[in-house]
């Protein structure tokens, strides 16, 4: 899709200029955007593992 060759040419361009240090920037950047979308009303980025926590099975008390 477009938003993929697109980030992938930021990613080079940050590459080519600043080296490592560019890529990790692009790779904090790419994970801080992510972390504040929402889908259906949900983060993004939600644990799922921490939904069941709070929840008891059937034959516990």
């Amino acid at each position: 899709s477009l938003s993929i060759r697109v980030l992938k040419y930021v990613f080079l361009i940050a590459a080519a200029v600043l080296g490592m240090v560019g890529v990790v920037v692009c790779v904090v950047g790419f994970a801080m955007y992510l972390c504040k979308q929402r889908s259906f009303g949900q983060p993004y980025f939600r644990l799922f593992f921490l939904d069941n926590l709070g929840k008891k099975k059937g034959g516990e008390h």
